[in-house]
């Protein structure tokens, strides 16, 4: 879906106007400050415009995903839930751009993998009327496509 610019062997830390800076394809300093800490960065000396290696910040991202894909197949589990590898992975990323799951599993046990699943649950995190709505509407899409077909596409 993009990533910040690559300067050399690092990416660019970028500041989405709101005060928030990420790096790579998304990765939030201001939420994982330890886990940079582990690699020797103090978040708060690389505000925006400065670089971070991407063999670290590819790493941390590893390391956030693999957290969510344990927590998703945790609840997955505790809820008697069975889903196909690639539905996880759709999961991983709603919860890697949303923050969270809430909800999905009373939505999935009462609508399956149902269009009316996307309608009441999946499109919920769409910032209806915000200049997000288009990007956020197509990364729905593209997880939905995921989770619902196995395929994956965010020109969708």
């Amino acid at each position: 879906e993009g990533i910040t610019p690559i300067i050399g062997d690092s990416y660019k830390v970028v500041d989405g106007g709101d005060g928030v800076r990420t790096v790579g394809s998304g990765v939030t300093l201001e939420n994982n400050p330890e886990r940079f800490k582990k690699y020797g960065i103090n978040i708060a000396d690389y505000p925006a415009g400065t670089t971070i290696p991407i063999s670290i910040v590819d790493q941390i991202e590893l390391e956030i995903m693999s957290d969510k894909r344990t927590y998703i197949e945790n609840v997955m589990a505790n809820n008697s839930i069975v889903l196909q590898e690639y539905q996880v992975d759709a999961l991983i990323s709603m919860m890697y751009n949303c923050g969270n799951i809430n909800g999905f599993v009373e939505n999935y046990k009462t609508y399956g993998n149902t269009q009316e699943f996307y309608n009441n649950w999946f499109f919920r995190n769409v910032r209806k009327g915000s200049k997000f709505e288009k990007g956020l509407t197509r990364r729905r899409n593209a997880e939905w496509a995921l989770f619902h077909e196995g395929n994956y596409n965010y020109n969708r």
